[in-house]
């Protein structure tokens, strides 16, 4: 661990900091084009900007981010559970929670489909944020919240409130799934110290169940 736990929940927080800005320019995008560059600013380029900046200044290292090996065995189970859990939650649990609680949405998602730039940000820019979104919210949010919490179920639940609550624009169901998904790979970070299992579970995830 590079740095003292105070100042590693500060570059937390730092880091984390666009995603909820996000989704304010969303709320406001007029149309698909005004949405995607929003989202690639705020969901991509401010956050892996962050990350690279702190990195170049020796202020996180590469096991702060949970960019550690692990072995082919523990990879594939992982990744595997992980998808799972993924795919679950985007089926089954998403159609109970819009079942169970209240319809809001603040925001006015603009979806791709029709567009030339579809392709691109299916691969590109699902492969960037699932990189990024692993790193920040299960590699970071892990090695930052357990230093002030312990590797204990408290540093689990407050990685997977705020990655919920980096969702707050999509309504009280994403919220919670959020929170129930972010718990679950942020038990598998725990076990693997690895955030490239997640990774490669997200990404997949995204390709098949993003419209």
């Amino acid at each position: 661990m590079s740095g003292k736990p105070r100042a590693l929940v500060v570059m937390y927080a730092l880091v984390v900091m666009p995603f909820f800005l996000n989704d304010f320019g969303n709320v406001f995008a007029s149309d698909f084009r005004m949405w995607l560059l929003a989202d690639y600013v705020f969901g991509k380029i401010l956050p892996a900007g962050l990350l690279l900046w702190l990195a170049a200044g020796k202020l996180v290292a590469p096991d702060d981010l949970g960019l550690r090996p692990v072995d082919a065995g523990s990879f594939v189970f992982y990744a595997l559970l992980a998808s799972l859990v993924l795919i679950l939650m985007s089926t089954w649990g998403m159609d109970a929670l819009d079942v169970a609680l209240p319809q809001w949405q603040a925001q006015n998602v603009h979806g791709l489909s029709g567009s030339s730039l579809r392709n691109v940000d299916m691969w590109v820019g699902l492969f960037v944020v699932s990189i990024v979104e692993e790193i920040v919210f299960r590699g970071l949010a892990w090695t930052a919240l357990s230093s002030v919490l312990g590797t204990s179920g408290w540093a689990v639940a407050a990685s997977a409130v705020v990655y919920g609550l980096s969702h707050w624009s999509l309504g009280p169901a994403e919220v919670c799934g959020g929170i129930i998904t972010g718990a679950a790979l942020t038990l598998c970070m725990w076990r693997t110290d690895s955030v490239y299992p997640l990774i490669a579970a997200q990404f997949l995830m995204n390709v098949l169940y993003i419209p």
